[in-house]
């Protein structure tokens, strides 16, 4: 028994998938970094709405001042 070549269309396929794949590992990639830089330095979110920044803000306006 000899072993079959994949056809045109599933090489392609395969391509596909794998593209499929990469996005979708980015996007989980940028959704737990989101999520990580919200938690900021002391796990705790804060609400920029209601007047408390939390550390991430704060940190990001303090990069912005120094500039």
């Amino acid at each position: 028994m000899s072993m079959k070549r994949d056809h045109e269309l599933h090489t392609k396929r395969r391509g596909r998938n794998m593209g499929v794949l990469l996005v979708l590992v980015g996007f989980v990639g940028l959704l737990f970094a989101v999520t990580i830089v919200k938690l900021g330095e002391n796990g705790i979110a804060g609400n920029p709405s209601a007047g408390q920044g939390g550390a991430w803000i704060n940190g990001f306006q303090d990069l912005m001042r120094e500039e």
